[in-house]
């Protein structure tokens, strides 16, 4: 993370681990360092779930984490991150 912090699905993974082991303190800087380095993709997440990010719902929350996974269709560049919607419309995150 250090290397390369702006890639952001190394967050979200790291966020899911932090989620999954009821790691409060490190889920909410993992979602910090999301919502900082990729605000459009929460944006679009929120939108194509229906509801936002929520630490008060650790299950749904892992289940949007895991969307935002599949959004970004496997992308792991730090520099170039790209991500597509519930319409198929693909974004490009300014990291």
């Amino acid at each position: 993370m250090e290397d390369s912090p702006g890639r952001i699905s190394a967050w979200v993974n790291l966020a899911l681990v932090a989620a999954r082991a009821g790691q409060r303190g490190e889920l909410r800087r993992c979602l910090r360092a999301i919502a900082e380095r990729a605000p459009s993709l929460l944006r679009d997440l929120a939108h194509d779930r229906g509801r936002g990010l929520s630490l008060s719902d650790p299950d749904a929350l892992v289940e949007d984490l895991e969307h935002s996974l599949r959004m970004m269709r496997g992308n792991r560049s730090s520099r170039m991150v790209t991500y597509y919607t519930a319409d198929g419309v693909p974004h490009v995150l300014d990291t």
